[in-house]
């Protein structure tokens, strides 16, 4: 049987060689804007995208200098005591949760905050608000469409300041006890 030989040939580089890096304890000494950061000793790192706490001053993180001699922050180790943490995806328009089910917390308040539109979506769910007073506040128009409306409360006061109207194909107004109806000019009919 004739042997058969096989040139030996080079598996491809998966992955290529990387010098080793220098990881470091740094302080934050101020931000300087753009996902840059003063270091304590004068020395400007960036944030790593994988850094989503925004570093504040003050803050001991870990960085990493590459082989090029730039320098990232890679993450916030601890911080003294503060009120505030911001996430934050260097470079990244958009920041998107996904996950089957997202709960968000806040033990005294939660705050959603927009220059321009604000979307609350349930496709194919139901939306429900909780609470013990609720308060709207529209400066121009709202606009109310559904198929059914229905309301119960104790005690129901509308107010227009020109026009109020009540218009459908069927309308009634029923009391248990007494309907009053009081104006300078009533037109019935």
């Amino acid at each position: 049987m004739p042997s058969t030989q096989f040139a030996s040939t080079p598996a491809p580089a998966i992955c290529t060689e990387v010098a080793p890096l220098n990881l470091m304890e740094v302080g934050v000494a101020l931000s300087l804007g753009e996902s840059r950061h003063l270091l304590v000793g004068g020395r400007v790192a960036r944030v790593a995208v994988s850094c989503l706490l925004q570093p504040e001053q003050g803050d001991r993180a870990l960085a990493v200098e590459t082989a090029s001699g730039e320098l990232f922050i890679l993450h916030v180790l601890s911080r003294m005591q503060g009120e505030e943490a911001t996430i934050v995806v260097p470079g990244a328009v958009q920041l998107s949760l996904q996950q089957r089910r997202v709960v968000i917390q806040g033990w005294e308040k939660i705050a959603l905050t927009s220059l321009l539109d604000v979307d609350i979506t349930s496709a194919r769910g139901n939306l429900r608000f909780n609470a013990r007073n609720l308060f709207q506040t529209v400066s121009d128009t709202l606009v109310q469409s559904a198929t059914h409306m229905v309301a119960q409360v104790d005690h129901c006061l509308v107010q227009a300041k020109k026009l109020l109207r009540f218009h459908g194909e069927h309308v009634l107004v029923t009391a248990n006890k007494d309907v009053k109806v009081d104006a300078e000019r009533i037109s019935m009919g």
